[in-house]
C-alpha cells in the first residue's frame, strides 16, 4: 500500500471515487431515460427523420447515447475497481510497474490504474 491509502488519504481517496460512481451512476440513469425516450418516438412514427434536413436522425441520436451509456458503465466499473483496490491496500500502485502513482496524478484521474510513464508506453 501506498502513502495514498494511509487512514486520511484512504478516506479522501474512498470519497472520491465514491462521488465519481454516483455522479457516473446519475449521469446512466438520465442516459437510459434519454434513450427510453427516443425510442419511444421512434417506435411511435417517428423514425422517418433520415429525410429531415433540419434534423438529426434518431439513429444517429440513438447511436450517440448508446456509446454514452458504454462510457458510464465503463468508468463506473473502473472507479468501483479503484475503490476494490483501495480497500485490499492496491489502490496507487501502478498495474504495470508497481511503483507509486503520484497524487497529482490521483487527483485528476481517481480511478487511474498507471502511473503517467507507464500509461505514456501504452499509447
Amino acid at each position: 500500500m501506498t502513502d495514498h491509502g494511509e487512514a486520511g488519504g484512504q478516506t479522501h481517496w474512498r470519497n472520491r471515487l465514491r462521488s465519481t460512481v454516483e455522479a457516473l451512476t446519475g449521469e446512466l440513469a438520465r442516459l437510459e431515460s434519454e434513450l427510453l425516450s427516443t425510442r419511444a418516438v421512434r417506435a411511435n412514427g417517428g423514425d422517418d427523420d433520415e429525410h429531415d434536413p433540419d434534423g438529426i436522425p434518431l439513429s444517429s441520436v440513438l447511436q450517440t447515447l448508446e456509446g454514452q451509456k458504454a462510457r458510464a458503465l465503463t468508468e463506473i466499473r473502473v472507479a468501483e475497481d479503484a475503490l476494490n483496490d483501495l480497500q485490499h491496500g492496491r489502490y496507487g500502485v501502478c498495474r504495470v510497474c508497481s511503483m507509486p502513482i503520484p497524487a497529482s496524478r490521483l487527483e485528476i484521474r481517481p480511478a487511474t490504474t498507471t502511473c503517467v510513464s507507464c500509461a505514456a508506453r501504452a499509447r
